[in-house]
């Protein structure tokens, strides 16, 4: 009775949490994609977008609502409703699946801060992007099957559990092939503590690496299959190919860009690196079991999970976003879950309480972070919606004055082109402006003017018509129309 209760109690406090996350996101927001899908219609877009980007399960989805014949919004609504309900379950799976292995000890605090490190694991800027997206419950889905996988295959070693972790694997890769990378590091932790041997460290990296890249050899071959048959164009498809130039270049972005520039990472990653110093300072006396092998661990799972982050935004074409990152911003959930251990071991009241403050900061300011997004994307969106009215104010204009059909659409780039407004200090999906994003564009301006224009990036038309500007706003000076074709500018 009283394990049923804890759990009921359990289930509402990630449920207030998560609400706490997420909810700012119901009120019909959205990233810029969902253009593409108001203009191409669910088959369409589960063609051309999600077949040839592997995501076969949220094509399916797609499909079973267009043969349903709901409308996209209450499409989105449902599939946040999802995402709420998925993202519950998982972290009460993993919940349950770190106090069992974990062991903390009877202290309120070792458990709040063993809870808050497992909360910190599923809400950060990785996850908030998930909601952005229409296929949000799809993403989530794909979070919950790596969950459920990981608890399989710590189970015990047999075939039959590592078989039924790799379809669940297979089946979170067709939901969003970034969200299973979180599963190589995690395992690893929870092995490690409880095998406690260097050669238990290898065989594991070398087996969960294995279930991952079948994986992902499998979903290309998928992919290229479905492709083929559906003829899809897609945006970004797959090209699992090795090019070392380009992991070179999102090596460089992650630290400038990623790192550097972007304050929530840079914190997080100092975070980690002065935890493991911390580990390693206290004396041996105090830690049972094998401190070296235990801050090796750790620090081998930053490396494998920034790796992992190159891997997959380098074979499969992503560009760097804090979605292609979940199995980085993860860590911080990680090394605190780390440090409860310590600090059960230390056992006094002073050093308990510093992983719980630092613990419950770094959820607040992940929750505050959240909410902050969301008003820039709300100010991004009004903004998209004036330009919208505009540019489709002077394309009816034009059409009716010259009693003429535009058919093409020809855009470049102007000089210090950005994703998003120059006052918005902002970088996530949420921010990125439908008049900037490419694979985007053409779709957003057919639905504002309701036209069906053929999009064409244009580097050169500068110098025919923008003689090489530089706007920090938008302006009617960024549209040129000739014959049937409308060039723009993107600032």
């Amino acid at each position: 009775m009283k394990k049923i209760k804890t759990n009921y109690l359990l289930i509402i406090a990630i449920l207030i949490i998560e609400l706490l996350f997420s909810f700012t996101l119901f009120p019909s927001n959205h990233c810029s994609d969902i253009y593409n899908l108001f203009v191409e219609g669910y088959k369409n877009y589960a063609i051309n977008w999600f077949v040839p980007s592997g995501r076969t399960i949220a094509a399916i989805v797609l499909n079973i609502f267009d043969l349903l014949k709901i409308n996209i919004d209450t499409y989105v609504f449902i599939m946040k409703l999802f995402a709420l309900l998925f993202a519950n379950i998982s972290i009460f799976i993993f919940t349950k699946l770190s106090f069992e292995k974990l062991k903390p000890d009877t202290s309120i605090f070792s458990k709040i801060i063993c809870f808050i490190a497992i909360l910190l694991v599923f809400f950060n800027k990785a996850t908030y992007e998930f909601f952005y997206y229409a296929e949000s419950g799809v993403m989530w889905l794909g979070v919950l099957l790596t969950v459920l996988a990981i608890k399989t295959y710590l189970k015990n070693n047999s075939f039959k559990n590592y078989l039924i972790s790799f379809l669940l694997l297979f089946g979170a890769m067709n939901c969003y092939q970034s969200v299973i990378l979180i599963f190589i590091p995690i395992v690893l932790f929870f092995k490690i503590l409880e095998e406690k041997s260097f050669k238990s460290f290898v065989i594991t990296l070398f087996k969960t690496s294995l279930l991952i890249l079948i994986n992902l050899l499998l979903g290309y071959v998928l992919i290229k299959i479905l492709s083929n048959y559906y003829n899809s164009y897609g945006y970004n498809k797959v090209q699992f190919s090795i090019d070392f130039e380009a992991i070179w270049e999102i090596l460089q972005r992650i630290i400038k860009q990623d790192i550097i520039q972007v304050k929530p990472n840079f914190f997080l990653l100092i975070f980690n690196l002065s935890s493991i110093l911390v580990a390693l300072i206290i004396p041996k006396k105090y830690y049972t079991k094998d401190k070296l092998l235990s801050v090796f661990t750790l620090i081998a799972l930053i490396f494998i999970s920034l790796l992992q982050v190159l891997a997959i935004t380098s074979l499969t074409g992503f560009y760097m976003c804090y979605r292609a990152e979940y199995v980085y911003l993860i860590l911080p959930g990680i090394v605190l879950l780390f440090l409860n251990l310590y600090t059960d071991i230390l056992n006094t009241k002073l050093i308990k309480i510093i992983p719980f403050i630092i613990g419950i900061s770094i959820l607040i300011y992940n929750i505050s972070l959240a909410n902050y997004s969301t008003k820039v994307h709300r100010y991004t969106r009004q903004e998209d919606f004036k330009e919208g009215k505009i540019i489709a104010k002077l394309v009816n204009e034009y059409q009716s004055k010259n009693n003429i059909k535009l058919k093409k659409l020809i855009y470049c780039l102007d000089y210090g082109y950005e994703f998003t407004h120059p006052e918005v200090d902002n970088y996530d999906e949420g921010s990125f402006r439908i008049f900037a994003s490419r694979w985007v564009l053409p779709n957003a301006i057919n639905y504002f003017c309701n036209t069906n224009l053929t999009g064409e990036l244009d580097q050169y038309s500068h110098g025919d018509y923008f003689d090489a500007r530089d706007w920090d706003d938008f302006s009617e000076e960024q549209i040129v129309f000739v014959g049937d074709t409308m060039y723009l500018c993107i600032y």
